[in-house]
């Protein structure tokens, strides 16, 4: 998707600057659009200007009706006058994500899967994802003989992203079984009320792993 379609002016997303495993998050807006820059207004960070440099390479997110975009851009130049603005270069392209087809990426996170048994009794499977994506969860965990675990079980989740807040939403199993010894399950959940601002930064971190992966030339 071209960025002239999208970056329009008034438009509202989610500006991410990382260094190493901080992660700063402004909310900003389009105040106007040229052939190969777009400007905005100098983001705040805890009451301060952000210090953002000439050359930082920043993350864009915003929502759309249909899913998720994502787009990379990177500090052209800070003005200051009339008032502070920061130019930021135009996007190569925009990616659009589609809720329907969320892309999925091998990462090991520390989640727990909180269900209420037939007793009426709170139990919390704690584990490691296998795989993750914007849509849901592949996981390992260790169970007991008398938690039954089934396709259709819903659930709490809580889903440990590096150096961010967790992520807490409802979540459904759709495919459970079995693996090594007794007790241990490798089983699939479906996000069912995720906002779309966490469904958001899970996917902006598989696109991080995914980068990780390609430097590496792992992927």
């Amino acid at each position: 998707m071209q960025a002239l379609e999208v970056l329009a002016v008034g438009l509202a997303f989610e500006l991410v600057a990382s260094s190493g495993e901080t992660k700063q998050r402004f909310h900003v807006r389009v105040l106007e659009v040229s052939e190969d820059t777009f400007r905005i207004a100098l983001p705040q960070y805890m009451g301060r200007p952000a210090a953002l440099a000439v050359g930082t390479v920043l993350e864009g997110v915003f929502n759309t009706s249909g899913g998720i975009c994502l787009f990379q851009t990177r500090v052209v130049e800070q003005l200051d006058k009339p008032v502070r603005y920061l130019l930021l270069s135009l996007p190569e392209q925009v990616r659009s994500i589609q809720r329907r087809e969320h892309v999925r990426v091998e990462e090991r996170l520390p989640f727990t899967f909180t269900i209420v048994t037939g007793t009426r009794t709170k139990v919390a499977l704690a584990g490691e994802t296998r795989d993750i994506s914007g849509g849901g969860l592949r996981c390992n965990a260790e169970t007991s003989p008398t938690v039954k675990l089934a396709v259709g079980v819903e659930g709490d989740v809580l889903l440990c992203l590096p150096d961010e807040m967790p992520i807490r939403c409802l979540a459904k199993v759709v495919r459970c079984q079995t693996i090594g010894p007794p007790g241990r399950l490798e089983f699939s959940i479906q996000f069912l009320n995720i906002p779309e601002r966490e469904r958001s930064r899970v996917i902006r971190h598989v696109f991080a792993c995914q980068r990780d992966l390609r430097r590496r030339g792992l992927l």
